[in-house]
This record gives structure tokens, C-alpha cells and sequence, in this order.
């Protein structure tokens, strides 16, 4: 009741006030368009839209929510005419909705969209569906490719995997899985001849349900002419606090046979950083632990490494993204160590929140700004030892789980009380994550703690 009472408060001071826009950015908009309106589960929409003036090339980001909180972040690009296109196939049925945002940059503000409903059907009864998909549209000969996919409504079963090799018109069949009771299958396989592989997957149907064919899917396997070598390097991207280190698997294939050392070196280095690779060599196939070390007078930036792979006449590289942060940046650095990458979805949609809603302002500028000051007085330490045990983030990403979904809430709020006013949208938004998160991650436990307490107090006293 308090609470409400504040923001009502808050509301009558800050209705009408207009403050100036300190950045002095191009004002965007990106609209929203689902088609179409309603499928059958199996099927998929397609989102599409603009932004506006014309912003070629930004990422735009689609947040898809299910009627039963289920949420699912994508990602995609600006064309040369400033629009964006998605497909996006439901696993669900129900009634669904989509926001789709972009952050801005140096020249133009962020928008967010209104949200657009879509309905996903049952499918008729009788009937099902089989998805098919591959984590790859490209890929080299030697190396493995995921196949996977549901069966709609879920069942436990019996899947085909059929693969056609160049000509999409002559089908083997490559193996037969079976799938979990929610009707998902999964399979590895590793091509054993390049070309244009067409991949689907089917299964007979039981006595309650037909049986059904996915869609196909399209692989090209790209060969080598002699014997050569790969090189890969994992994670692509990684967000350190300076004076930290920051380790990295690189790891070599070997293709046609080739079986000769291999020795890493990195290019691009900045100054305050030595890079190190245990082994310093690969024959054959293998993997070398690499540990950058920076000191903690590395310049905060983004750096681009150059991973070089050498044989005599042979050479090839790999990259990789390496975030250098001091306490005093603006990074969600503990969102990073639990989730291995600033890139991330949840942590870039955390930011954008955080920067491109509620410090959209100056009154929120200034709200962000108090709360970094006292985020970044304690969280280094804690984001340091949770990058540094895998154990660690797994934990926090469950921990963090709710916290996600009070941005998405805060999200919502903010568009919704924007257009009223940007200043009390800021304000209110801020409140309310405040709010929900005190009382989930605090008074929440406190109260459970207390009520165990009293139980057991009373129990001691009744014995």
C-alpha cells in the first residue's frame, strides 16, 4: 500500500514535466507486424517491420512470451532499407505476443515497439507435426552438425532422419532416434562427403496420432582439396575486469588426414596483456588451454584477438572478442560471469533496459548513476569468482532466472507509462524493479527463515 501511495505521489510531481533531452540524439521508432495472425502448432509466424529514419545494419531484438510466462530472445539485422525480418516457429500453443526493440547508438536513440498477440492452435485431433532443424547452415567436411526437433503433441517415439546428398530427389535414410516424452530428439552426425545435404525428419504415428514429415533443411559441406586443418576458439567473448585473466580453449581439426604440429600465436594484443598456450602445439586433433593475462593498466575497451594457427606454408585463424572493464563501467558484470559473455541475450537486454529505458532521461540518468555507484562498490569480487568456476555459474543463471523476469516486467512498465510521461516512466520503472527484487531476493527468505525459526522455537518449547 505504501508503495502504491509513492508512486502516486511521484506521479503528481512528475506528470507534465518535459525535461531536455541531454544526449541530443535522433529520436527512432520500429514497428511490429505479425503474419499471420494465427497458425497451427508446427507452423511458424513471420515478424517483420522498420526502423525509423532509416538505421542500416543494428541488431534488432525480438522478445517472444508465451501465455504461461515462457519467454525466447532472438536476434536479427537491419537490411539496406532499414528493415528486419524473422521467422520464428512456436513450440507451444496458445496465445503468444512479441516486442521487438533496438538499442540505438551514438546518432539515434532506441525504440521499442508496441506488442503484437498471435495465436497458436492446437493441432486437429489425430494429427501431429515434426520439426526439423540444424544448429548449421555451413559447416566443414570432417566437422559435426546437430540435427533436432519435437514431435507435436509430445510423445515418445520412434524418428527417421533422412538426408539427400546434392540432388534433393534421391532420400536415404541416415539413422532413427527416439525421442523424449515431450516429443524432442536430438542427433550428431558427421557428413562423410562435402556437397548440398537436404535433411528431414518423419515418424509413423501411433495408434491415437498420424504420422507426419517435417519441413527440410539445407546443409552445405564444404570440402578441401589436401589434407589441412581448422582452427576454432570458444568462448568468442569475454568480459574481464582489468588485472584479471581471461582463459580460452582453441582447438584444432584436422582434415584429409593432416597430421603435423600446428603453434599458436595471437595478433592484436593490447598493451597490458601477454597471452600463453599450453601446449604451445597441435598434431592432429587436440585442443591448447590459452590464458590472457592483462595488468590493471589496460585501457577499458573492446579488443578483437587474432588466434593464429601456423604450418610451415599453412595458416589460418580464428578471433575472438576480449571486453576489458574496470568497477567504475556501467557492464551487468555479474550477469556476465554467470553467463560467460557480455554478448549474451539476457545481459544485453538487462542493459538495455537499465541504459536505453530508464536512463533514457536525465532524471534516470541520474537514477542509474546512483545505483552503479553502489552496484560497482561491491560486485567486482562476486563477478571474479563466479567466472572462475563453472559450478558458480551455473548456480547463478538459476538465481538470476527471476530477475529476468522482473526486467521483462520493468520493460513492460516503461512502455507502457512512456508515453505519459518519459521522466515518471523512468522513475516508476526503477521503483518497481527496486520493489519486486527487494521483495523476492530479501524480505521473501527473511520471512521463511523466521517462520522455520518460530516453528522450531515452538516445537523445542513443546517438548
Amino acid at each position: 500500500m505504501l508503495y502504491l501511495i509513492f508512486v502516486l505521489i511521484l506521479q503528481t510531481i512528475f506528470l507534465g514535466i518535459n525535461l531536455p533531452d541531454i544526449n541530443a540524439k535522433i529520436g527512432t521508432s520500429i514497428t511490429c507486424d505479425v503474419s499471420p495472425p494465427t497458425i497451427t502448432l508446427g507452423d511458424g509466424v513471420t515478424v517483420s517491420g522498420e526502423i525509423s529514419p532509416e538505421v542500416v545494419g543494428v541488431e534488432v531484438w525480438l522478445n517472444y512470451s508465451q501465455s504461461d510466462g515462457s519467454i525466447f530472445i532472438r536476434k536479427t539485422v537491419t537490411s539496406m532499407k532499414s528493415n528486419y525480418l524473422d521467422f520464428y516457429r512456436p513450440d507451444l500453443a496458445g496465445t503468444w505476443s512479441v516486442i521487438v526493440f533496438w538499442a540505438g547508438n551514438n546518432e539515434y536513440e532506441g525504440a521499442t515497439s508496441l506488442p503484437q498477440s498471435f495465436l497458436v492452435e492446437e493441432l486437429p485431433s489425430g494429427t501431429s507435426s515434426i520439426t526439423c532443424m540444424t544448429h548449421s547452415s555451413s559447416i566443414i567436411l570432417g566437422d559435426q552438425i546437430a540435427i533436432y526437433g519435437a514431435i507435436s503433441p509430445g510423445v515418445s517415439a520412434t524418428v527417421t532422419i533422412n538426408v539427400s546428398i546434392n540432388d534433393g530427389v534421391s532420400w536415404n535414410t541416415l539413422t532413427t532416434v527416439t525421442s523424449s516424452s515431450n516429443g524432442s530428439y536430438y542427433y550428431v552426425w558427421t557428413p562423410s562427403q562435402a556437397g548440398s545435404c537436404s535433411i528431414r525428419s518423419s515418424w509413423p504415428g501411433d495408434d491415437n496420432l498420424g504420422g507426419a514429415t517435417s519441413n527440410e533443411v539445407n546443409v552445405i559441406v564444404h570440402g578441401a582439396e589436401e589434407p589441412d586443418f581448422s582452427i576454432s576458439v570458444s568462448p568468442l567473448s569475454q568480459s574481464i575486469l582489468s588485472g584479471q585473466d581471461a582463459t580460452f580453449t582453441v582447438t584444432i581439426t584436422s582434415l584429409y588426414g593432416f597430421n603435423h604440429p600446428v603453434y599458436f600465436s595471437v595478433g592484436n594484443l593490447p598493451q597490458g596483456c601477454i597471452a600463453s598456450f599450453n601446449p604451445p602445439s597441435i598434431i592432429g586433433n587436440g585442443s591448447s588451454t590459452m590464458i590472457v593475462k592483462t595488468e590493471t593498466t589496460i585501457a577499458p575497451g573492446t579488443y578483437t584477438l587474432l588466434i593464429i594457427g601456423e604450418n610451415g606454408e599453412k595458416i589460418h585463424t580464428s578471433s575472438l572478442e576480449l571486453i576489458a572493464v574496470t568497477a567504475g563501467q556501467t557492464q551487468c558484470i555479474i550477469a556476465t560471469a554467470a553467463y560467460g559473455s557480455p554478448i549474451a541475450s539476457e545481459v544485453l537486454y538487462m542493459r538495455h533496459v537499465r541504459d536505453d529505458m530508464i536512463g533514457s532521461n536525465e532524471i534516470g540518468e541520474k537514477i542509474v548513476g546512483g545505483w552503479n555507484s553502489f552496484y560497482y562498490s561491491w560486485s567486482p569480487t562476486i563477478a571474479r569468482m563466479i567466472s572462475n568456476s563453472k559450478e558458480m555459474q551455473t548456480i547463478m543463471r538459476v538465481v538470476l532466472w527471476p530477475l529476468v523476469a522482473i526486467v521483462h516486467l520493468t520493460s513492460f512498465i516503461y512502455t507502457v507509462i512512456q508515453h505519459v510521461n518519459p521522466t515518471l516512466a523512468s522513475v516508476i520503472a526503477f521503483l518497481s524493479a527496486a520493489f519486486f527484487s527487494t521483495t523476492f531476493y530479501l524480505v521473501s527468505p527473511l520471512l521463511i527463515i523466521r517462520t522455520i525459526a518460530r516453528r522450531r522455537l515452538f516445537a523445542t518449547a513443546t517438548d
